[in-house]
């Protein structure tokens, strides 16, 4: 298995040679395996960028909310809250009036998480209990934990510790179901 950073150099040879879709595919691999390695954020919002302009030109709505998405974990990373929050809220008309329920879970929980970080708590909750519900629907023990945990964190934050410990419990027993420490 190739390391993090041998796909990374196999991807940036490919980008000259590859155009159209084909090239979003890259960029969008490239993007995605920066912002993964959590060390060149930068690098990865450019691939981002490039791989959202190739999605907007062919009208590709999967691939637009994909590096959209993917854009808005790069500002986050960086700190660029409002970018973040702008970037989630193009996206999320199109991943839902789509169904794109893998992709919308993941933008609900972002919007979720960029709220906390502006001190918007009620937003934030609404974001995080609508990643929820979808997340409960199709029933993934370890995301439903990650969600439980956001929802007890905003929960601390509001110094409602009651309700911060109840979630944080619910996460606890999920993730103690899948023996996920």
């Amino acid at each position: 298995i190739p390391s993090k950073g041998q796909k990374i150099d196999s991807l940036t040879l490919l980008v000259p040679h590859k155009y159209g879709l084909e090239r979003f595919d890259v960029l969008y691999d490239l993007a995605y395996a920066y912002m993964d390695i959590d060390t060149d954020y930068k690098r990865g919002l450019k691939y981002a960028t490039e791989a959202l302009r190739i999605a907007e030109k062919f009208g590709d709505s999967l691939r637009i909310v994909k590096a959209g998405r993917i854009k808005s974990y790069g500002f986050g990373r960086l700190g660029a809250v409002d970018s973040s929050i702008i970037v989630s809220l193009d996206i999320l008309p199109i991943a839902m009036r789509n169904n794109y329920f893998d992709q919308l879970k993941h933008i609900l929980n972002r919007l979720g998480s960029a709220y906390v970080l502006m001190a918007e708590y009620d937003k934030a909750l609404d974001y995080y209990f609508q990643s929820h519900l979808l997340r409960e629907k199709y029933g993934d023990k370890f995301e439903l934990s990650v969600t439980f945990n956001n929802i007890g964190y905003v929960f601390f934050k509001l110094e409602d510790y009651d309700k911060a410990l109840s979630y944080y419990t619910q996460s606890l027993n999920l993730k103690n179901e899948i023996e996920n420490k």
